[in-house]
């Protein structure tokens, strides 16, 4: 008796162990090729049932992301009649709206001042560049911290994801055929890396493109993008072709997030390899010289260069980083000479090119730092040249494309340029804005699996203003 039972026990661990290894089998050995990868997660691309919203809808989003904070006292909001420890050393002139007056450094976006809406009351309380730039970038504060800490905080899968990685969750098929999204032309780092620039909790299968590139030779060219000499297309499908093979097996697993959220980053690495438009967008070479030059050859002009390309690719979030902001000692010096007369030629250069390659109307476009500066002057400790430090109560924005209403002025500082005196709204409402322009409910939650906590996608309200309406 006992032997039978023995026996009995021995064959049926043996056929535990043969339906073991032939059910690895059967799912095509998906530890092997990264499909059992743990973190990855699938979640539904519907929006929320019965979501309408009255924002026209987009296809793209430029975020051009002035990385320090550009002063508004001295670019799009001067206080020519304001204290002498306020008031700017340049000049005021005039724009294209009657009334309405900007530094002397941006003589080309004065001249366009009726093609984008400016917003003057841009507010929110975080004076701490990486946990200020979390909000603007996500259009969050950062989870699982106290609002407004102004905290020196390391990137990490805790962050609150960019709006690349949201609009790669919630329209998946935006990105079907290309990237999710780029951030150029470099990484937003000072002693260590900002936080927000990636998915965050959803995970870096919603990771949008990062590029490196701190040179000045301007070359973005993505030669990964593009089959190797001995890898033909035909034989990149015979290799797809052996890959759906093992996926037979593998659909009777299909209730497992992590394999199927695996399936879709495969299918859109193989699209992006079968797609020269893509690959072509990184490739400035390809443009006229007297555009590249009208662009400005600068960080500032190429990256936005770059960007209208990417547009044109499909991508649907680019977010073009235009860094040296931070004016705290020198900075009429450093605005007058390096940053503005750049920044003006590359962001004028931008709105005639998407103008001219009829993009705006599907684009959404918007231009703004972390915060604005101090209305007061300052001499930083150790140093003799003033500039003004950070100040996040009020700062300019601009908006324009998708709809936006062009020609208007929202908003208002006071006196001082130190507080909004009308219209005040937040970087929660600027993504509200951005997520109903893309046809996404900000009202729906994010789960952050790890931590066992869910968050609103966004906690404001989208900007009516913009398009005219109340």
């Amino acid at each position: 008796m006992k032997n039978r039972e023995r026996r009995t026990n021995l064959r049926r661990t043996n056929l535990r162990r043969a339906m073991s290894r032939r059910t690895m089998l059967q799912t095509g050995g998906a530890a092997l090729v990264g499909w059992a990868v743990p973190g990855l997660q699938r979640f539904s691309s519907a929006d929320s049932s019965g979501f309408a919203t009255t924002i026209p809808q987009v296809k793209s989003l430029v975020l051009v992301f002035l990385n320090g904070g550009l002063s508004h006292i001295d670019s799009f909001d001067v206080k020519p009649n304001a204290p002498e420890s306020v008031r700017s050393a340049f000049a005021p002139i005039d724009t294209a709206l009657p009334g309405v007056r900007y530094s002397e450094h941006l003589p080309m976006l004065a001249q366009r001042a009726n093609q984008y809406a400016l917003v003057r009351s841009m507010s929110h309380s975080d004076p701490g560049h990486p946990s200020a730039t979390h909000k603007v970038i996500t259009g969050s504060t950062l989870p699982n911290l106290p609002e407004n800490v102004g905290i020196d905080k390391h990137a990490g899968r805790d962050d609150f994801p960019c709006y690349a990685a949201a609009v790669s969750r919630f329209r998946p098929e935006l990105s079907a055929t290309t990237l999710g999204g780029v951030h150029l032309p470099a990484y937003i780092r000072g002693a260590f890396n900002w936080p927000g620039q990636n998915a965050g909790f959803l995970g870096a299968r919603h990771d949008p493109l990062q590029l490196y590139n701190g040179s000045d030779d301007f070359d973005y060219r993505q030669e990964d993008f593009r089959l190797r000499g001995q890898i033909t297309v035909d034989r990149l499908a015979e290799r797809r072709s052996l890959l759906e093979q093992f996926d037979t097996g593998r659909r009777r697993w299909e209730h497992h997030r992590a394999t199927r959220a695996y399936s879709d980053y495969q299918d859109r690495a193989y699209a992006t390899l079968d797609s020269p438009e893509l690959a072509n967008a990184f490739d400035l070479g390809r443009e006229a010289e007297s555009l590249r030059e009208r662009y400005g050859k600068h960080a500032f002009g190429q990256s936005l260069l770059l960007a209208r390309r990417l547009v044109e690719a499909k991508v649907p979030v680019i977010q073009a980083n235009m860094m040296g902001w931070d004016t705290h000692v020198d900075g009429f010096n450093t605005l007058s000479k390096n940053l503005l007369p750049p920044f003006d030629q590359a962001l004028a250069s931008f709105i005639d090119d998407m103008r001219d390659h009829r993009l705006l109307e599907q684009t959404l476009v918007v231009v703004t730092g972390e915060f604005g500066r101090t209305p007061r002057i300052k001499v930083e400790p150790g140093h003799k040249i003033a500039g003004r430090d950070h100040w996040p109560h009020v700062y300019s924005a601009l908006y324009l494309g998708g709809g936006v209403q062009t020609g208007q002025v929202i908003g208002a500082s006071n006196r001082l340029g130190a507080y909004p005196d009308s219209n005040p709204f937040s970087p929660y409402d600027m993504g509200a804005t951005i997520y109903h322009a893309f046809g996404i409910d900000p009202r729906q939650e994010l789960s952050d699996h790890a931590r066992n906590r869910r968050f609103p996608l966004s906690r404001g309200l989208p900007m009516r203003a913009l398009y005219g309406r109340t």
